[in-house]
């Protein structure tokens, strides 16, 4: 018999009795287990929500110099009917380019003629970027859309083709990929897909477009209410002598 058992038995407490017990045991350390689990999970979504958010103001910020050479640059454009969305998309004299941003913390390399993410094949992510590119390509009526991922924080391997469909570059490589394409569109042609890109998507970020002011009438002010008059203080009546007391009076004169 055990030490456990010993003791539940000295306790008053049968076999069934402890075994109960230690399995409530038992199910509390799994469920704290569980929720520790659960909220590391959530921390680690959080971090990397972060980081790519990070990634997309970088790459806005780099490309909000094209916008002086002809370019039209829009950002977060939501796909209808999905929940992907495109991170960037730029129209300007060398085509159309559908960018990616990532803000990644573990090197990319190549492996047996495809790329990895550490030890984590990386070939997903790229289909998925050619499929928004592809995609807007379809919205704008325009068959060659670029696709790029633009990676920042982390090793590219030096690419002199694209991958899957998708150029894979270094961020700090970018803007020389867009502008060292050849010149195909006119300023007309930007135009018109610039004008289709806001009618395709839903544009939940073109930071330099400026809100719609809002042309309210300005709303009454209510009456002020008037002060409350002061109370009337009424002097207390002389107090007049009762009929008896005033009889009396009278018939002692």
């Amino acid at each position: 018999m055990s030490s456990r058992a010993a003791k539940a038995n000295r306790d008053g407490l049968t076999h069934a009795d402890d075994v109960s017990m230690e399995a409530a045991m038992a199910t509390r350390q799994t469920a704290g287990g569980s929720a520790a689990q659960k909220a590391e999970k959530l921390r680690q979504s959080a971090e990397r929500w972060e980081r790519g958010a990070e990634g997309e103001q970088l790459t806005a910020a780099m490309l909000g110099p094209l916008a002086e050479r002809g370019y039209r640059v829009f950002h977060d454009l939501s796909i209808p009917g999905s929940r992907a969305n495109i991170d960037h998309l730029v129209i300007g004299p060398t085509g159309v380019f559908a960018l990616d941003s990532k803000n990644l913390t573990t090197k990319l390399h190549m492996y047996n003629g495809d790329v990895w993410r550490g030890r984590y094949p990386y070939a997903g992510k790229l289909r998925a970027t050619r499929w928004e590119a592809d995609t807007a390509g379809e919205a704008l009526g325009f068959t060659t859309v670029t696709a790029v991922q633009c990676i920042h924080g982390a090793a590219v391997p030096d690419l002199d083709e694209p991958l899957h469909g998708v150029w894979l570059v270094p961020a700090e490589r970018l803007l020389a990929l867009i502008e060292s394409a050849p010149v195909t569109l006119t300023d007309d042609q930007c135009t018109v897909l610039a004008a289709k890109a806001v009618l395709a998507f839903a544009a939940a970020g073109q930071p330099d477009r400026p809100s719609r002011p809002q042309h309210r009438p300005p709303r009454p002010s209510r009456p002020s209410r008037p002060a409350p008059a002061p109370p009337v203080v009424v002097a207390a009546a002389e107090t007049r002598p009762g009929f008896l007391t005033r009889f009396r009076q009278l018939w002692r004169t």
